[in-house]
């Protein structure tokens, strides 16, 4: 089987997410819940400063560990204040469902520790920037940063499999810019895509699983360009393996047609 040459481990760029509520696989609000940021209260619990407040009980957590913002704030040049950030929440990669540019995060990939940073790979969100359409490369263009991520249950799949998503909690800094923060915060921007760096990605064919790191890939995929293909009832998609989430971004047209703003916390 020859080999092509790709660029396939490297960045890749998320899905698509659309601000809506979703329940149990069904969507049941295109109106994310607003609450105002003074109603996040400061506190030191085991010794560490967390935001806790009413809201978050919605949420996968009950408490922002926020020690680390000052640190943040220095490198990204963004606000060292909890209450100055517009904070929402979405799903920002589903496992083992392939968003729209093909690329597949499986369920085992996304539990993967990750010793470098001493947690399971979907974690790595956290304290990563946000940014505007993917405008990366310089840590001060940041407009907020990610204060948390989880593993949840998105829907039940026929058969019974449970189908998981992470969901982030993304902070935009009013202080940064009070446009975007506006933008997100009144539903007026509400795609949103995640970067990844990815040493690896597989074929997904059963009977090829060819790895690239980034030099060649197999005939099934092309360098990408075979990707979206069927062949004897198999979808062409890519297995990204090794990765570390780097950021997630504000986007006029993400990829991933599911990344969903839940909830939306900020002072109106």
């Amino acid at each position: 089987m020859s080999r092509i040459v790709s660029a396939g481990p490297g960045l890749h760029i998320g899905d698509y997410m659309l601000a809506q509520t979703i329940d149990r696989g069904k969507v049941i609000s295109r109106d994310p819940k607003i609450i105002e940021g003074h109603r996040l209260e400061k506190v030191r619990i085991a010794g560490k400063d967390v935001a806790v407040g009413a809201g978050l009980k919605s949420c996968a957590c009950d408490r922002l560990e926020i020690d680390w913002l000052p640190f943040a704030a220095a490198q990204y040049h963004i606000s060292a204040d909890i209450e100055n950030y517009v904070i929402c929440e979405i799903f920002s990669v589903v496992a083992d469902i392939p968003n729209r540019n093909l690329d597949c995060f499986s369920f085992d990939e996304l539990t993967s520790w990750r010793t470098m940073i001493g947690r399971p790979a979907y974690k790595s969100f956290v304290g990563k920037p946000c940014h505007t359409d993917h405008d990366n490369q310089d840590d001060t263009k940041a407009k907020g940063v990610i204060f948390d991520s989880n593993l949840v249950p998105l829907a039940t799949a026929r058969g019974g499999r449970t189908i998981w998503a992470v969901k982030i909690l993304k902070g935009f800094d009013r202080s940064k810019d009070e446009r975007l923060a506006r933008l997100v915060q009144q539903r007026n921007r509400i795609g949103h895509s995640m970067g990844a760096l990815v040493e690896q990605t597989e074929c997904s064919l059963p009977w090829c699983r060819f790895r690239s790191e980034g030099t060649t890939t197999c005939d099934d995929v092309q360098g990408g360009a075979g990707k979206g293909r069927i062949i004897r009832k198999h979808l062409v998609v890519e297995q990204l393996q090794a990765f570390n989430f780097i950021e997630d971004s504000s986007v006029e047209d993400p990829a991933n047609v599911l990344a969903l703003t839940d909830f939306i916390w900020g002072v109106e």
